[in-house]
């Protein structure tokens, strides 16, 4: 009698475990990107912006910018610019350069306007309500395989 009151409950468990809300999360899914150099008075003046789909949080949104000479492990964080909605979210950060030839301050990005042909950037997202943080690289599938772990290109203006 146990086991026949018992089995119409497990299955009932596994059935609302398999449905409705449970599975994977929606994906994040990188729309556009952008980076540019202002060369200003007080210095090189580094804009990034980046938009995606999807149950992003509106912290933990980071970019890195690189070279063949330099590398950049920490990142620069991206603040939120509008509501956080799943259909759009901007993202966008404003970094002071260096003047080539000087010493970089901390949290400064250490390159001039002179390297945004050259550069490597990288822009990331934090899934809201985990952990993960996929990756995206400005550029297209004609340069192979995004480098680094990245979970794939996005087109940067």
């Amino acid at each position: 009698m146990r086991l026949a009151c018992t089995l119409p409950l497990i299955a009932a468990a596994l059935l609302c475990a398999c449905s409705g809300g449970g599975g994977e999360p929606e994906e994040l899914a990188a729309l556009d990107g952008s980076f540019a150099c202002e060369s200003a008075a007080g210095g090189p003046q580094w804009d990034f912006t980046l938009a995606v789909s999807g149950p992003a949080s509106d912290r933990g949104s980071v970019v890195y910018i690189e070279t063949d000479a330099v590398t950049n492990d920490d990142g620069y964080a991206m603040g939120l610019d509008g509501q956080l909605t799943t259909q759009r979210l901007d993202f966008s950060a404003r970094v002071p350069g260096t003047v080539a030839g000087e010493q970089p301050e901390a949290g400064n990005v250490p390159l001039d306007c002179a390297a945004v042909d050259g550069a490597v950037v990288t822009f990331c997202a934090t899934h809201e309500g985990t952990t993960d943080r996929p990756c995206w690289v400005c550029g297209d599938d004609s340069m192979g395989g995004p480098p680094g772990g990245a979970s794939g290109w996005v087109d940067c203006n």
